[in-house]
């Protein structure tokens, strides 16, 4: 095996020389590639690896073509694999033809310069390494890699715009998984254009942030979105759109100190040079944002401002939108009836909006729900806090119908918020959009839970669960699995619950989620209630306490409960200092149901007190 022995066994290396068996002789292979060894200098002796593959490559490379060493060396442009349209968007400048790039890729095939996968999604191609490298260099020394890699840029720009959901009418459905393949290619495009095209770069960062954030990439997607900010700092449309996507990044991360500041950026840019749609929709954005940072009673007021200007105007939408948000900051203060009230008037004004009207509604959740564990309501984060999408009038009404069976679940109605929440799911099946599906099933598998319909509980969350897999929802796919765990734990199986939860508190460790730690950890507390294990119940809800800082309702929850359970653990100092902690939120914020937890506890502090002092008499 002379061939063998002179490539060092090097399986890229044998790949290329045999894929020229068939026009060569072995021995005429052998006689070639000494050649090329050769020319490192010093013969073959000495020679090294690397140097033994890069003589091979080249003098594989010049036994191409001219067309096949053009194309060879500008598909180098790519990085991570590429389709044949990506070919020839990029690749078909002169002397290549667009006619001819399809038949030059195969031969590039044949001779294993190039290597095909072929996948559900169709057949896409790639370069090893080894193979890129070699390219890369005669690139550069063709004068091409500029051109190149702005083509490249500007083609995936095109992609991502294509998969920007802001940008869709109708019915908005998010497929983010699609794409995970082109990840290593729009990371090299935001690279080059950070350097070359800022606006590019913040375009590709405003397009990107809803990709990064369902699937998973907060921390790196914040650090693109930082960085095109950085380099463009012009007052342009796409600035506004990528400082909003930053602040979903930031929440991801458990972060909420910039999201006023990042909103009101955004609102300014949008007075200067948008329109009065954009205006309306950016204050929508800032209600948003207050909502989020339980500053409800800012929230409102701006809420109230919309709908009046709404109603006034004739835009039907704009006054949904608002009504929408009145109802989530009611649903914040545990005000189930108040909630579906607002969200009641939602509806009315949907009913008489344009179904052609773009996406408008922004996408949230009450997040935090009461769940019954062991005798008292404990607070279980279930959901995603911002879901970072807006949506049309049809997708609107499922999430309005999604929210009033929040609403019912606060007024411990339990058969109507099934009732409601299952016509939601229904309407999003209807509609094609499993993301929403998925979360109106997850909503109604913890409710059927709570009601200890373990059976039918469980058939929803597996279904939500195999939904956010299939779509690569990887935060809502723990979350449901979270979920599924207290369900365990609830059914008896407590062990179980445990352990499948601490491997979902792993998964939120490895992505950067803080708030998904936190999530966790109210599930992992509410299991330790449920097996009497009182003081790790309390470590859980401490713990999460410090997760959840940002979003205070969160937090004002979590300290109630360490305030109960220490009371429980006949360690009253602990629970004096908790209940300061809780009422420095709640004192501010009126909240029905936390309000009456923590004046139970200040009675019982209270009283302790005054028996304290009887018995020191």
């Amino acid at each position: 095996m002379p061939t063998a022995r002179r490539l060092d066994g090097m399986p890229l290396a044998l790949e290329l020389a045999a894929a020229r068996t068939a026009v060569l002789e072995p021995a005429e292979i052998v006689q070639r590639l000494g050649g090329a060894l050769s020319m490192l200098g010093g013969g073959t002796s000495g020679v090294t690896r690397h140097q033994t593959l890069r003589g091979t490559l080249e003098w594989s490379h010049d036994l191409l073509t001219k067309p096949e060493q053009v194309l060879l060396r500008r598909l180098s442009v790519f990085a991570g694999g590429f389709t044949l349209d990506a070919v020839v968007a990029v690749c078909a400048d002169a002397p290549l033809q667009q006619i001819e790039l399809l038949d030059l890729l195969a031969k590039l095939v044949d001779k294993s310069l190039v290597v095909t996968e072929r996948r559900g999604a169709g057949t896409r191609y790639r370069q090893l390494e080894t193979v890129r490298q070699f390219g890369q260099e005669n690139l550069d020394h063709a004068g091409e890699a500029a051109q190149l890699a702005a083509a490249h840029c500007a083609y995936f720009l095109a992609v991502a715009e294509s998969h920007n959901p802001e940008r869709a009418t109708g019915v908005v459905i998010e497929q983010p998984k699609l794409l995970d393949r082109e990840h290593d290619n729009l990371r090299a495009a935001l690279r080059w254009s950070c350097a070359r095209e800022p606006e590019t770069a913040l375009r590709l960062a405003a397009s990107l942030w809803r990709f990064w954030f369902v699937r998973g990439h907060a921390v790196e997607g914040a650090r693109w979105v930082e960085r095109a900010l950085a380099v463009a700092p012009d007052p342009t449309r796409p600035r506004a759109a990528a400082l909003i996507g930053l602040t979903g990044l930031d929440s991801r991360q458990g972060r909420g100190d910039r999201h006023r500041a990042l909103g009101a950026e955004a609102l300014a840019i949008m007075r200067e040079i948008g329109n009065p749609d954009e205006v309306a929709m950016a204050r929508l954005i800032e209600t948003s944002l207050a909502w989020s940072t339980f500053d409800l009673d800012e929230a409102e007021q701006l809420a109230a401002d919309v709908h009046t200007e709404a109603v006034e105007g004739g835009r039907p939408e704009h006054a949904a939108a608002s009504s929408w948000l009145l109802g989530q900051c009611a649903l914040s203060r545990e005000d189930g009836p108040l909630a579906a009230r607002h969200l009641n008037t939602c509806l009315s004004e949907l009913a008489q909006s344009e179904t052609s009207t773009p996406p408008f509604l922004p996408v949230i959740t009450p997040s935090l729900q009461l769940v019954p564990i062991a005798g008292r309501l404990v607070p279980c984060v279930e959901e995603t806090l911002l879901l970072g999408r807006r949506v049309g009038v049809i997708q609107a009404k499922g999430y309005v119908l999604s929210a009033i069976g929040y609403a019912a679940r606060l007024s411990r109605d339990t058969q109507s918020a099934i009732s409601v929440i299952t016509d939601a799911a229904e309407h999003f099946a209807e509609l094609g959009d499993d993301l929403a599906r998925a979360q109106t099933l997850h909503q109604l598998g913890c409710i059927l839970r709570d009601c200890g319909d373990h059976s039918a509980a469980d058939e929803a969350l597996s279904l939500a669960r195999e939904l956010r897999l299939g779509l690569g929802d990887r935060r809502g796919e723990l979350l449901t699995e979270i979920n599924i765990a207290l369900l365990r734990a609830m059914g008896g199986e407590i062990d179980r619950g445990l352990t499948d939860a601490r491997r979902c508190l792993s998964g939120f460790e490895s992505a950067g989620d803080q708030v998904g730690m936190g999530a966790t950890l109210t599930i992992l507390g509410a299991a330790e209630l449920i097996s009497g294990e009182v003081r790790a119940a309390r470590e859980m809800y401490r713990q999460a306490a410090e997760k959840v800082a940002p979003w205070r309702r969160h937090t004002g929850w979590q300290r109630l409960m360490v305030a109960e359970l220490s009371n429980e653990l006949g360690d009253p100092h602990r629970a004096a200092r908790e209940i300061d902690r809780a009422g420095a939120i709640f004192d501010r914020t009126r909240c029905l149901i936390a309000g009456q937890r923590l004046a139970e506890l200040r009675r019982r502090d209270s009283d302790d007190d005054v028996e304290t002092a009887l018995s020191a008499r």
